[in-house]
């Protein structure tokens, strides 16, 4: 399970219209080693865990959306952010971040069709 220092959850519209959420999380680097980020696939389900929100991704990854922790880790990891916003639009995609509240209420949803498919 990966385990970001901070996390965001965006928003991809795709060019055909298909919305999809995806964590970006990310880490801040030391002395040695430079700040590091991951983007995962599309959500596939969430489960409010003790810790915070564990998001399983279409490809299997686990990531932990810690409470409290929604945010960028370090410099060059905002610069990521940047870089990837634009990339998507070069293919018309559209590239949103959630803020706090949005991302909670999208869990909050993922969870109630999870719990209502069953």
């Amino acid at each position: 399970m990966e385990r970001p220092n901070k996390w965001l959850l965006l928003k991809v519209t795709t060019a055909d219209g298909e919305e999809q959420y995806r964590v970006f999380g990310t880490w801040s680097g030391g002395y040695l080693d430079g700040d590091s980020w991951a983007m995962g696939s599309s959500i596939k389900e969430v489960v409010n865990g003790d810790e915070g929100y564990v998001c399983t991704t279409q490809s299997g990854n686990e990531y932990l959306c810690r409470y409290g922790m929604q945010g960028v880790a370090g410099a060059y990891n905002g610069g990521v952010l940047e870089t990837l916003e634009h990339r998507f639009e070069k293919v018309n995609q559209k590239l949103e971040i959630l803020q706090e509240d949005e991302a909670i209420d999208r869990f909050q949803i993922f969870m109630y069709r999870a719990k209502n498919e069953n």
